[in-house]
């Protein structure tokens, strides 16, 4: 399995992702403010989401170890992940899973949560 390829497919479809998000989320969703005076304004919560491997025996979680993907969070390096918005990075995590399990992958889960 070229595992590489793959890797390079879920980062593609979590840009996609993100892309269609970010679109559909133009407007603030939240106000940020200091004592009552407005000093800013968010898309969404702050948040984080990774695709998180379930079972780091199998060929795919070794293969993420030894290449710099990562151990137990996989890191796709895709145009979002410096964001903070938590739907962001829901949409795009979802989209790179799809492809994951679309090749077979499927000791792998989203771990998500508001920061």
């Amino acid at each position: 399995m070229n595992y590489l390829a793959i890797m390079n497919r879920a980062r593609e479809a979590a840009n996609t992702a993100g892309d269609a998000w970010m679109k559909a989320h133009t407007q603030p969703a939240y106000i940020v403010t200091d004592n009552g005076r407005p000093v800013g304004a968010m898309l969404d919560l702050c948040g984080f989401a990774y695709v998180k491997l379930t079972d780091k025996r199998n060929g795919f979680a070794k293969w993420c170890k030894a290449n710099g993907f990562g151990d137990h969070f996989i890191h796709f390096n895709h145009k979002y992940e410096c964001r903070q918005e938590w739907g962001l990075k829901e949409a795009c995590v979802d989209a790179a899973l799809k492809v994951l399990r679309e090749e077979g992958i499927t000791k792998v889960t989203m771990y998500s949560r508001v920061d």
